[in-house]
């Protein structure tokens, strides 16, 4: 017999493109005060930006297991 087909639903289009997005990498060589600081300051704010995902990401889960466990 055929066991149960299990669709699950797609990742939210708005969890995955926050997790897609990348810092580009310094380019090679010294950088500047100015430069290092701007670079950190991205680091931090895709850090924040993507810690923030994942908690959505986690709390979609969550609702996706919940209804499975049903």
């Amino acid at each position: 017999s055929k066991g149960t087909r299990i669709k699950l639903s797609d990742v939210p289009p708005d969890i995955v493109s926050c997790l897609k997005k990348e810092i580009p990498a310094p380019l090679p060589g010294e950088m500047s005060r100015q430069e290092t600081a701007r670079l950190l300051y991205a680091i931090r704010k895709s850090d924040y930006s993507k810690s923030q995902c994942g908690k959505r990401l986690l709390a979609w889960y969550d609702a996706q297991a919940k209804a499975f466990r049903r």
